[in-house]
């Protein structure tokens, strides 16, 4: 039908054209003067002032304790209630989906140390040292090991000195890879 339609970046680097071209075309915000593309205009039909969703929920917003004062429009002093617009629904369900991809990514890193540890207890090292917690360190205590047992050593493996000095060699150079490869 001859229409074009731009997105808005496009109408905020040709906006000086537009506005030439178009004075009409593009109204700003009465709250911060910027240009208004996605708007709620006041109820009163007379009156032309346009606000950005968010500047005018901000508005009433910051006059929370006078809230009459909050809901007038500032051109015609009609009463001008924030509308709830359906892309804050969407921005809150990006949010709540970001959230919950955080929140799984989270889990399942928990469920890799888990492995981790658990095959470091049978006796496995991790290859590379890769499934390790804090960034490459093993854990959190201040001892050269690599458990989280806070030097809390077992009895039964006395006489196995060779082996442990061997295992805290390879958890120290397991430590220092991970250190190198940042």
């Amino acid at each position: 039908n001859g229409n074009y339609v731009l997105g808005a970046r496009a109408i905020l680097e040709l906006e000086r054209d537009i506005r030439q071209r178009f004075p009409d075309a593009i109204h700003n915000c009465c709250h911060c003067k910027k240009p208004a593309f996605y708007r709620s205009s006041c109820p009163n039909e007379e009156c032309s002032a346009v606000s950005h969703f968010q500047c005018h929920i901000n508005f009433v917003a910051k006059f929370r304790e006078d809230r009459q004062r909050g809901l007038k429009c500032r051109q015609c002093g009609e009463r001008w209630e924030p509308v709830e617009m359906e892309a804050s629904a969407n921005v809150l369900r990006r949010q709540q989906s970001a959230k919950r991809r955080a929140e799984v990514a989270t889990t399942a890193r928990k469920r890799l140390l888990d492995i981790a540890k658990r095959h470091s207890a049978n006796g496995h090292a991790p290859a590379n040292g890769t499934l390790q917690s804090n960034g490459g360190g093993g854990d959190d205590d201040d001892d050269d090991d690599d458990d989280d047992d806070d030097d809390d050593d077992d009895d039964d493996d006395e006489g196995d000195g060779d082996e442990e000095e061997e295992e805290q060699q390879q958890s120290r150079a397991r430590r220092r890879s991970g250190r190198t490869r940042r």
